[in-house]
């Protein structure tokens, strides 16, 4: 539940989700899932990606909440 929250509100900010931030506070695992998940929407434009940090793009922005529905981790 920390993990989706920390995608859901952190994406969504000028400063991003942070891959270190991902592994420290939830594991390997978690930043894995997030990795697999997000590439395709870096390559389609819709995140940015610089270092460590990802942000929405502007064309990111206007789909922001299916993007991060689909980034987060659900456990059953």
């Amino acid at each position: 539940m920390r993990y989706n929250e920390y995608v859901l509100t952190s994406l969504r900010t000028m400063w991003g989700c942070d891959r270190e931030t991902i592994k420290t506070n939830f594991g390997e695992d978690y930043l894995n899932y997030f990795l697999n998940e997000v590439e395709k929407y870096i390559n389609s434009g819709m995140i940015n990606k610089t270092e460590n940090k990802l942000t929405l793009s502007d064309k990111g922005k206007l789909y922001a909440d299916k993007i991060t529905t689909n980034l987060f981790l659900i456990d059953t």
